[in-house]
């Protein structure tokens, strides 16, 4: 380790990984002592390994730089700071589920038989067999047009020719009496169109709170639980500070966090993300990917995620499901990852 502070400049990859307590202890007493000596270049994935002596920083992300600068500045920023916590809150309990949406499912979450969905001459969905079973974690992609966006309407509930195949949403046919209302209860939804929907500029707590009732703003009277759960939530994106900021004045990526906070917090058992990275920078795609594996790993929500970008899809993904091409027409290809 002597020879450390015989050069110019040195790069040291992960110091502190594998090493005791004492040993970690050793190595910063020798980097504080090589400060003034050498510049000391340390590459490590642990925002607690940051040793005192650093006083600049640099973010590296899939091989993209997404922050670099003096170390003071680069801590007052909300990205570093939502990223430091998102590291250290892996293992902290979600907030307590006080709305009962997750009710337990006798049989597969889902089953279409055969699904068929034309308008007039053209056919958007042929012939089309699906089974999602409890615990599975889909990921669904394909071309533009290839009917996905049409898939995800028949399991919402908002596609009026379900009533006309065999489909079978939460273990009852469609068809059978339940209403579209009693369906999107047990389902959390995020999309693009969703983002650009949601124009009421109520402020970010009252976005979150939004999620127990499935609307977009708040038209009612909110009991002090239903507060005091979803302000639990922000401080679960270390977002507390912005809870009575407009929705509409907050960043993209902010209000991406937001919504999908809201698909989750009555525990839906099915969490339906479409396209829920897109125009977003590297920095929140980020930090979106990270919250949805920790929400779908810590909850219990299964996922269905459609994305057309292979490295958009979390962790926790189970099964693919694929529109593929073959002679003008679609099929479907299903497979366990």
């Amino acid at each position: 380790m002597s020879r450390l502070g015989e050069r110019a400049g040195t790069i040291v990859d992960e110091p502190f990984e594998g090493l005791d307590k004492q040993s970690v202890q050793d190595w910063l007493q020798l980097l504080a002592s090589l400060q003034t000596k050498t510049a000391l270049v340390l590459i490590i994935n642990r925002f607690d390994n940051i040793p005192p002596e650093a006083d600049h920083l640099a973010l590296l992300d899939r091989n993209e730089l997404i922050l670099q600068g003096e170390r003071k500045s680069i801590e007052t920023q909300s990205v570093y700071q939502q990223l430091r916590y998102a590291e250290t809150a892996i293992d902290v309990p979600l907030p307590t589920k006080i709305v009962d949406a997750a009710t337990e499912l006798n049989g597969n979450t889902f089953e279409l038989r055969k699904l068929t969905i034309r308008y007039g001459e053209k056919t958007i969905l042929d012939d089309l067999t699906w089974t999602v079973k409890p615990k599975e974690n889909w990921w669904i992609k394909g071309p533009n047009g290839a009917g996905k966006s049409t898939l995800l309407s028949v399991l919402t509930g908002d596609h009026p020719q379900s009533y006309a195949n065999d489909v079978t949403l939460f273990g009852r046919r469609r068809g059978s009496g339940e209403t579209v209302w009693e369906i999107k209860r047990k389902i959390g939804y995020v999309s693009s169109q969703l983002h650009m929907d949601y124009r009421v500029n109520c402020s970010a707590l009252d976005v979150i709170i939004s999620g127990f009732f499935d609307s977009i703003g708040i038209y009612q009277k909110i009991p002090d639980a239903l507060k005091i759960n979803a302000m639990q939530w922000l401080a679960r994106l270390n977002m507390q500070a912005l809870a009575n900021r407009p929705f509409r004045s907050l960043s993209w990526g902010q209000q991406r966090l937001l919504l999908i906070t809201r698909a989750m917090v009555k525990y839906p058992p099915v969490l339906i993300l479409d396209e829920p990275l897109q125009g977003l920078d590297g920095v929140n795609r980020k930090l979106v990917k990270h919250f949805v594996d920790q929400l779908v790993r810590n909850s219990g929500t299964q996922l269905l995620f459609v994305s057309h970008q292979d490295q958009d899809a979390p962790d926790c993904i189970t099964h693919l499901f694929e529109f593929v091409e073959n002679n003008g027409k679609y099929c479907y290809i299903q497979s366990a990852v």
